[in-house]
């Protein structure tokens, strides 16, 4: 998952959105970078979402697809921002 800091495995950060992509790249460090861009091009090709999960853990999958990862979005339609709060703006 992105870490708003790398010092704090409790500073996730929840959603990436096309519109926060280029803010949430600017905290990426290493191979994340490669991860967050392989996230976007799959949402940009059709691909609902892209959960970015924990490497560590007992099951880092399992809470990935509980919420406890980045989940990278596509673009934002009418249906899509029903209910969801704001995107990353403390980034």
């Amino acid at each position: 998952c992105l870490l708003r800091d790398l010092g704090d495995p409790h500073s996730v950060v929840p959603e990436v959105w096309p519109d926060t992509f280029d803010q949430c790249m600017k905290l990426a460090k290493g191979s994340m970078k490669k991860k967050l861009f392989g996230a976007r091009e799959a949402v940009n090709a059709g691909v609902g979402r892209a959960i970015l999960a924990r490497g560590q853990g007992v099951a880092p999958l399992r809470e990935a697809l509980a919420g406890q990862g980045t989940i990278v979005h596509g673009p934002r339609t009418a249906s899509s921002t029903v209910g969801v709060s704001a995107p990353v703006d403390a980034v």
